[in-house]
């Protein structure tokens, strides 16, 4: 029992210097890249978060399972920031806001584009999906099994309804992860969508954070990054009018995100 507890003491160490690590490398490295840039802002979560994360990684090699961290995003509304430092993204126990067309889970797209009329601001997000499946059909009946730890969707699925011959959309611009557990997504910073307006700026975020995340969590593995562009049947989508009709009210969400980051400028923990 005394050997267990000294191994769980330097499990729990080794954690705490990885995390102390991460933080002033990737602070650092971010504030001086993008500290011009108001609208980009880095969280302060709360440290149980990334330990989550970090053992749920932990849990995945132990289980065989692909460890790879990836990043994705998630847009919400400006008041949610402060809980989402503090708790998360969390989906149980919530309100459905968007319908969730594939079933249980936390949202998150591939794609920083497609979906930014769900919210006022986008997050950029760290994920493990684990075992994945691709999911070809929609409604509330599609729940995760045991074995599978994320699905893969695309909203262009919509059109075809339940119907088992639908075909899977070959552009990934709408592909949706739809995670099984809160611990496998942690939130590492925020942006107003005028950043979605520089597409440079925005993939260089996303850059940034693969980038990040092969170091600390990918043993160092390189992962390539591919700017999406829209095809053909993804600008034909009904989804497409509301994000451009969201578009035109950018201007007006950037106040809101602005006085938030102006009463939050202390110096930023990242963890």
């Amino acid at each position: 029992i005394k050997k267990q507890e000294q191994e769980t003491k330097k499990q729990s160490f080794h954690l705490l210097t990885s995390t102390s690590c991460m933080e002033n490398d990737i602070v650092s490295r971010f504030r001086s890249r993008y500290s011009r840039h108001a609208a980009i802002l880095l969280f302060e979560l709360d440290n149980s978060i990334m330990r989550r994360f970090m053992n749920c990684q932990e849990k995945f090699g132990r289980q065989g399972k692909p460890t790879k961290v990836t990043v994705a995003f998630h847009y919400t509304r400006a008041k949610n920031i402060d809980s989402i430092q503090q708790e998360g993204l969390c989906y149980k126990d919530q309100p459905i806001k968007h319908g969730a067309v594939f079933g249980d889970g936390i949202y998150v797209a591939t794609n920083p584009d497609a979906f930014s009329s769900f919210g006022e601001v986008g997050l950029v997000c760290l994920i493990l999906p684990g075992v994945s499946k691709q999911r070809n059909t929609v409604g509330w009946d599609n729940e995760l099994s045991d074995e599978v730890d994320s699905y893969l969707g695309n909203k262009l699925l919509k059109r075809f309804g339940n119907s088992n011959d639908a075909e899977f959309p070959k552009s990934s611009y709408f592909d949706e992860v739809i995670l099984a557990e809160e611990e496998q997504v942690v939130p590492v910073c925020a942006y107003t969508k005028d950043v979605v307006n520089n597409k440079d700026l925005l993939f260089d975020l996303t850059c940034f954070w693969q980038h990040s995340a092969d170091h600390f969590f990918n043993d160092k593995q390189h992962t390539s990054v591919h700017r999406v562009y829209p095809a053909f049947e993804d600008l034909q989508y009904e989804h497409i009018v509301k994000y451009n009709a969201q578009k035109r009210n950018w201007s007006k969400t950037a106040h809101v995100f602005q006085t938030y980051y102006n009463t939050n400028s202390r110096k930023s923990n990242f963890w």
